[in-house]
């Protein structure tokens, strides 16, 4: 992604349309890759689960790690899983539901 935007259109055109292959293979390997990244992302698909999986988590974990209170983190944690967590992912289904909060029991 970085070399994507690093590079203005100008450039980009030059080496999609270079003579040498691999110069011009490059760009459009990182294009498909970037979209198929996308599509992986917005779909329902298992990688999307995960990467809510894992900024859900990141989530809960910063409750725990800014007090010293346990009470007070689960809490937070508790009214985050059951309130704010619909607000963010209001396309969450079903599953992906009972899955978090079975590990969140955990």
């Amino acid at each position: 992604i970085e070399e994507l935007l690093k590079v203005d259109i100008q450039e980009m055109s030059e080496r999609l349309n270079s003579a040498d292959p691999q110069v011009r293979i490059r760009p459009a390997a990182n294009m498909r890759c970037l979209i198929s990244l996308v599509d992986h992302v917005t779909k329902r698909t298992r990688f999307r689960k995960e990467l809510r999986m894992l900024r859900i988590a990141r989530q809960v974990e910063e409750f725990y790690q800014n007090t010293s209170d346990m009470k007070e983190a689960r809490h937070q944690a508790e009214n985050f899983l059951n309130r704010r967590l619909r607000r963010m992912f209001r396309d969450m289904n079903a599953d992906e539901t009972a899955e978090l909060k079975q590990r969140s029991n955990q």
